[in-house]
């Protein structure tokens, strides 16, 4: 079944997002499909560097494939392009293919 992705960059249904400093401390979950990179974490924390952990718990998101990969860059990059940030968002994690549900991580270094 085809991945299916709003119109408005939203994350998609049965997201949970986790945020990690440089240091690898949490500092930030979501479910929140209408989660905000930049008024969340960029707006609020000193630390530019961020991991970002994607589980997505949904029928239509089976696994990490390019299509479900180039998906969630595509939200991240409108989220902090529309705030007009300037970043490097960078593949974490090397496995591919393994369940949505099993995160998959990125890191997001804004300048």
């Amino acid at each position: 079944m085809p991945i299916k992705v709003s119109p408005y960059f939203t994350w998609p249904r049965g997201i949970r997002l986790s945020v990690y400093d440089a240091d690898r401390s949490l500092i930030d979950q979501s479910h929140d499909q209408k989660y905000d990179l930049n008024d969340n974490l960029f707006q609020t924390c000193t630390d530019r560097t961020v991991y970002l952990a994607v589980e997505i718990h949904s029928k239509n998101w089976r696994q990490w494939d390019s299509e479900a990969l180039s998906c969630i860059e595509a939200i991240i990059k409108e989220d902090l392009e529309f705030d007009g940030n300037e970043f490097s968002l960078r593949r974490h994690t090397r496995k591919r293919l393994h369940p949505c549900t099993e995160r998959f991580v990125w890191r997001i270094h804004v300048h």
